[in-house]
């Protein structure tokens, strides 16, 4: 009997599309600093501006707001950065929201989950209430599924909730 496995764990890491491979071997054999002026630099940051435009196409965005990172780690430490006066949170988001909200030097509100790990989204609209000065900057930062429990977050409802109340979402 053939035994033939399935990876499942796609948690920290998954099998590369082989076109997404591939653009990452033409770009690991670049050689140029893209800061750099001279032709090396100029024909990496080619590179690096043509990756960006691709990746504000797909999320329909100027590519002024695409910010490149290492990993999802560094991406929430810049996100979190940002001179937030306050942010809100569920208690189960990732270890590396947590710190960098608390780290931040924003209020940190923390904000319950119902016994299926997802956010009560009606906790939005109640705590920005509470939040009255509207030129305060305030975020909402909402992971898309726990990495452990694999719960999904009620995204699309949270969005508008923010758009409704004048809060920035990261997810």
């Amino acid at each position: 009997m053939s035994m033939s496995r399935t990876y499942l764990d796609y948690n920290a890491t998954a099998p590369l599309l082989p076109a997404a491979r591939e653009m990452m071997l033409q770009a690991m054999d670049a050689t140029g600093n893209p800061s750099s002026v001279h032709g090396e630099g100029r024909n990496t940051r080619k590179i690096v501006e043509d990756a960006r435009e691709k990746v504000a196409a797909l999320a329909g965005t100027n590519p002024g707001n695409v910010v490149f990172t290492s990993g999802a780690t560094e991406a929430n430490a810049w996100a979190l950065a940002r001179n937030w006066d306050t942010i809100l949170l569920p208690k189960i988001e990732h270890d590396s929201v947590l710190a960098s909200a608390r780290s931040s030097g924003a209020q940190v509100i923390d904000l319950d989950v119902d016994s299926n790990g997802q956010l009560a989204v009606g906790q939005i609209p109640e705590f920005a209430s509470h939040l009255s000065d509207e030129k305060q900057r305030r975020l909402v930062t909402l992971q898309m599924a726990n990495n452990e429990t694999g719960s999904l977050q009620p995204v699309q409802e949270a969005a508008r909730l923010c758009r409704e109340h004048g809060l920035s979402l990261h997810v």
